[in-house]
């Protein structure tokens, strides 16, 4: 199964986008998933304010399980963020969606437009790990 598959089960499980982006990896790198769960748990919905994608977000996390302590780490990061931008045309998450993601009546009223993006950032984040190498 691809990563990008993973992480779509895990988001279709109900974890959030970052949850989701870290559960694709956990095993390639020996992280304990309820672990995982917890770190990423606040950045879904970009930190739930709305501000960079929490499939970003995860993606990042991801990066540095591989490169900590290692001089690659920041242009790998750099890369994984302008990569994604240049994709998505934003890092944020209220600019992916069109709308306030603490707003749940608006949330809620467009979940079914909103979850497709959220799907396409995910499958995104993960395969421009997979360009890094990652």
């Amino acid at each position: 199964m691809k990563r990008s598959d993973k992480a779509l089960a895990a988001f279709d499980s109900g974890l959030n986008c970052a949850q989701a982006v870290c559960r694709a990896y956990v095993d390639k790198y020996g992280v304990d998933p309820v672990q995982a769960n917890r770190f990423a748990a606040c950045f879904g919905g970009g930190m739930r304010c709305g501000e960079v994608c929490g499939a970003l977000t995860g993606a990042l996390m991801v990066l540095g399980w591989r490169y900590t302590g290692t001089a690659e780490c920041p242009g790998k990061a750099m890369a994984l963020t302008d990569g994604f931008s240049g994709e998505k045309g934003t890092l944020l998450c209220r600019e992916l969606l069109g709308i306030d993601i603490r707003d749940e009546e608006a949330k809620e009223a467009d979940r079914a437009r909103i979850r497709p993006i959220c799907q396409s950032a995910i499958v995104s984040a993960v395969e421009l790990l997979d360009k890094l190498g990652v």
